[in-house]
């Protein structure tokens, strides 16, 4: 059994404890859970029950973040855990946490990209879409899925080409730029070709 002999403030955090065994620093902990396990100058502990204390003190913290996080904007599981990591967690602590939000239904990467797809269908391609959601994390299966019911919307590209010539002398450079401008916004080369060859037929 160890000694605590000293329970101080740390200097830039009015949140956190250092606490001291028989003299010696040994761990951080959060002011409220020295407080809700009644830690105290003079206690006698091991060891073990304070590093206990420390991980369940840490996994609360972690959990409070992330679901901080998810209060502002749905995320994928990748999206919490480098959110987390950044914040010095581990990456162990952060696939615990992960755990019980999907457990809980806070993180679901299929929902994700499911709205994702119906927010988004609009107003990009199919390939820009797929290269957004696999950089959020998003698995294959779970892309392939969220997009296999949606169709390239030529209507939403056309609009888009016609909102990029506004103004613009439609030139064969310019109609060029207005189909990179479509490439850039994930659609396919066929939608490219059909949005093109119809602003051309209204000239």
């Amino acid at each position: 059994m160890k000694n605590i002999t000293q329970i101080s403030m740390q200097t830039h955090s009015d949140k956190h404890c250092n606490i001291y065994l028989d003299g010696a620093y040994y761990c951080s902990l959060r002011l409220e859970t020295v407080v809700e396990n009644r830690l105290k100058v003079g206690q006698e502990i091991s060891t073990e029950k304070l590093d206990e204390i420390q991980i369940s003190s840490l996994y609360t913290h972690a959990l409070d973040k992330a679901m901080g996080l998810l209060s502002k904007s749905s995320k994928t599981e990748k999206q919490v855990r480098d959110y987390l990591q950044k914040k010095g967690f581990t990456l162990s602590l952060c696939d615990k946490v992960i755990e019980k939000l999907k457990e809980y239904r806070f993180v679901n990467d299929e929902f994700y990209a499911e709205n994702y797809v119906e927010c988004y269908k609009s107003k990009k391609g199919r390939y820009l879409i797929e290269r957004e959601l696999k950089l959020k994390g998003c698995g294959e299966e779970v892309i392939k899925k969220a997009l296999e019911n949606v169709e390239e919307d030529a209507d939403s590209a056309y609009e888009i080409a016609v909102k990029f010539l506004k103004g613009k002398e439609r030139d064969k450079k310019t109609l060029s730029s207005a189909y990179r401008k479509l490439l850039s916004k994930g659609y396919g080369y066929d939608t490219c070709n059909e949005v093109l060859d119809r602003i051309k037929d209204e000239e």
